[in-house]
């Protein structure tokens, strides 16, 4: 596991993490030249987080991954979404709308208070990220405990194919995602939309490489997590 947290330059210097986005990417290219699989963390959503801060990760990361031997790069389990924490008291957390689900997962992760440490406005754009971290998360547990049951019907060769080709797919949809709330029609009021959209583009994936009958998308059928509903489904607009 490897604390990156951001290929910006920006994000680093506030995160005082003392790196550079170079020393960050010679060191995970090191490793991959050695053959040492990695999970690379990532805080897209921190305090400096902006549009331009989060589509220069999702171009360096994408960049790895068209790099030779990128399946030891790893999985976007700990990129797509992850946001900076505050323990402390702190006057200066900004609250989200009460509109999404993503309140749920904020508090969960921090000290019981209002607001977060991320500009509020990514708020549309961060709900969407956490549902494609959610997706992504629960079929992978899914496909790999199904693939070793007796006479399972899966086979590992195309559980790997899938997973191999799972993060460059998310990266682009969440480049596709990040697009779509720049331009403004990823918004608050559209939030239950882009869900439903990133269902289909899972589903459409899974339905090029797996069996029918394991190419169903999860969390739009079965729910959220405990714990993470907390009042905030009700809240979420409506779509006409």
């Amino acid at each position: 596991m490897l604390g990156i947290e951001s290929l910006d330059a920006q994000d680093l210097k506030a995160m005082n993490k003392g790196q550079s986005a170079t020393t960050a990417r010679e060191a995970i290219l090191a490793l991959r030249d050695h053959k040492i699989f990695c999970n690379l963390s990532f805080i897209l959503f921190n305090k400096t987080a902006s549009v331009r801060t989060i589509r220069e990760n999702l171009d360096r990361f994408i960049e790895l991954y068209q790099e030779k031997d990128f399946i030891y790069v790893g999985q976007t389990l700990y990129f797509s979404y992850a946001f900076e924490s505050d323990w402390a008291p702190n006057p200066k957390l900004r609250k989200l709308s009460g509109q999404t689900r993503l309140g749920g997962s904020t508090t969960s992760t921090r000290a019981p208070s209002e607001g977060v440490t991320f500009d509020p406005s990514l708020e549309p754009y961060a709900e969407i990220c956490r549902i494609i971290n959610y997706e992504q998360v629960r079929k992978l547990c899914e496909l790999n405990l199904a693939k070793e049951y007796p006479n399972s019907d899966l086979q590992k060769p195309i559980v790997h194919r899938w997973a191999t080709l799972l993060t460059l797919f998310t990266l682009n949809l969440m480049v596709v995602a990040l697009d779509e709330f720049q331009v403004g029609r990823l918004n608050i009021s559209s939030v239950l939309k882009y869900e439903d959209w990133v269902y289909a583009c899972y589903k459409q994936f899974n339905e090029k490489i797996l069996l029918q009958r394991w190419a169903h998308t999860i969390t739009d059928q079965y729910g959220y997590f405990p714990g993470d509903w907390n009042g905030w489904e009700i809240a979420i607009p409506s779509i006409a």
